[in-house]
């Protein structure tokens, strides 16, 4: 039996990449299992197991190393060659919704996809040929807070990181991925960036993280001028911060008890 199944499995070197406006990785192989992060269209990634008997895969994101389980029809796998062509100097879309036609098909694509190395607005990939249409390009630190502002509304959604459905550190890692910032998908390992600051001396764009009654860090939140924080929970929001924590003015109560601030 150990020997069936080590036939049937096989580790793959090979490069995929996502042409679909967005494609949820779960905990295990089953349609039914937790959404751990979503790879959004552009994304690559390394194809770590396939079984021949599984529509399952478990793949490796090339941008924070996050792993987990996706359908295997939702990756189109690409050569080696093919990836390092695609990879040289991507863009970024930055409208909060964009389009790219295959052909006679429309597909949405969010705000914060990677979009490949383009000839007049089009490419190609296993002789499929895309055209993008929207805005699109490589933002500065200096926009955190504009390309943040655009997520106002969005609900929450663990394992999300678009407009339409986005968790705390998703959040957070898809403002910074836009302009030009590498960070780890999950809060706590954001945690572990960056230089602490005090909430006196903060600017904005510092990152403010959020601890539960064991110490373990569970949110975090990017801090805007005038004492501000904006974040995902329920929905992405704007609340005001203090020594104690992030106060929702809704319940007229601290919802999230503040840890440290970390400036990256």
């Amino acid at each position: 039996m150990m020997l069936v199944q080590a036939i049937n499995t096989f580790i793959m070197p090979t490069k995929g990449i996502v042409l679909l406006s967005i494609v949820p990785v779960r905990a295990e192989k089953a349609d039914t299992a937790e959404i751990v992060n979503q790879l959004l269209f552009g994304e690559f990634v390394d194809v770590l197991e396939k079984e021949e008997s599984s529509s399952w895969i478990k793949i490796k994101s090339l941008f924070d190393n996050y792993e987990g389980y996706v359908d295997r029809k939702q990756i189109e796998e690409i050569k080696s060659s093919t990836f390092l062509e695609l990879c040289q100097d991507r863009t970024f879309s930055l409208g909060r919704l964009s389009l790219i036609n295959k052909g006679q098909t429309q597909v949405p694509i969010t705000i914060g996809c990677y979009l490949p190395k383009m000839v007049d607005n089009q490419f190609e990939v296993n002789d499929k040929v895309f055209r993008f249409i929207g805005d699109r390009g490589i933002a500065k630190r200096e926009h955190l807070v504009e390309f943040s502002l655009t997520f106002l509304g969005s609900p929450y959604l663990w394992g999300g990181k678009t407009p339409f459905g986005v968790d705390c550190s998703g959040f957070v890692q898809i403002v910074f991925r836009m302009c030009g910032i590498k960070l780890p998908r999950d809060a706590s390992q954001q945690a572990d960036l960056g230089d602490k600051v005090e909430l006196n001396d903060y600017n904005e764009g510092d990152l403010a993280f959020f601890q539960n009654k064991n110490g373990k860090i569970t949110h975090v939140g990017m801090l805007l001028n005038d004492m501000k924080i904006i974040h995902a929970h329920g929905e992405v929001r704007v609340d005001k911060i203090d020594n104690n924590g992030i106060f929702n003015s809704d319940i007229l109560d601290y919802s999230h008890d503040l840890a440290f601030i970390k400036r990256i």
